[in-house]
């Protein structure tokens, strides 16, 4: 009876903590926004506007924001099409159909709307592009690979030689 009553007790205390974890588990994930991104605009930019702290969501992101205004790439359909007025945009260069601009942050949404746009971005990192001195060098690491291997082989050659000597074998 006494071993019924517990094994009853372990059995609900067990459901019971199975329940709370699971509750604090739902609890604690974020809350689905009602609003979906625009399909112009790239998500992280679209999570740039929904932050309440710009500086830090840029930082960690690696957005380049200034004055309140974010450095973004606006794909344009047509090399010929331009940037809307009204929108606050300062182009700071341009290549055919690839706009590079600082948009202020509240006019990214209804800037992806407009009809000539077909995607905004942020811009991509640049990387230093190899040049045939460098790919012809021999990396660093490599050199004191073989000096290693040279290193071994003259201590192995010493050995070799000082082990005949002591047991009086010749060569």
């Amino acid at each position: 009876m006494i071993v019924a009553s517990l094994l009853l007790l372990m059995k609900t205390v067990f459901l019971v903590g199975i329940i709370l974890i699971t509750v604090f588990a739902f609890a604690s994930l974020p809350l689905i926004s009602a609003k979906t991104p625009p399909e112009k605009l790239e998500s992280v930019l679209y999570q740039l506007t929904q932050t309440q702290n710009h500086d830090e969501f840029a930082k960690t992101r690696g957005l380049h924001l200034e004055d309140g205004k974010v450095r973004v790439v606006i794909e344009l359909y047509n090399a010929s099409d331009t940037i809307p007025d009204g929108y606050g945009a300062i182009i700071e260069t341009r290549h055919e159909n690839l706009v590079q601009a600082l948009v202020p942050i509240n006019s990214l949404m209804e800037l992806s709307k407009e009809s000539s746009i077909n995607f905004i971005r942020a811009p991509l990192p640049a990387y230093p592009q190899k040049t045939p001195e460098y790919e012809t060098q021999i990396p660093l690491t490599l050199i004191w690979m073989y000096i290693g291997i040279i290193i071994i082989v003259v201590i192995m050659a010493v050995t070799a030689v000082v082990c005949l000597k002591r047991t009086g074998l010749k060569r």
